[in-house]
């Protein structure tokens, strides 16, 4: 049984997968698209994958991860 309410085949091109917790770029593309983004702020940045789906639907974004703050 499948215990995630979202799936996908691969990852896709996104950030990196080494990256504790990261979840695929597809489901953050999907949710950038449903709710017709046009700047996306991310707190939890550490693999990449936020920063390369905004890159790739050219949207303004800020990536911040919570390990580089002093």
């Amino acid at each position: 049984m499948n215990s995630s309410i979202v799936s996908y085949p691969n990852r896709g091109p996104y950030g990196s997968s080494e990256s504790r917790g990261n979840c695929s770029g597809h489901l953050i593309a999907d949710l950038l698209d449903y709710y017709q983004t046009k700047r996306f702020v991310e707190v939890f940045a550490g693999g990449g994958t936020g920063a390369d789906v905004a890159k790739s639907k050219a949207i303004r974004s800020i990536h911040i991860h919570l390990s580089h703050l002093t």
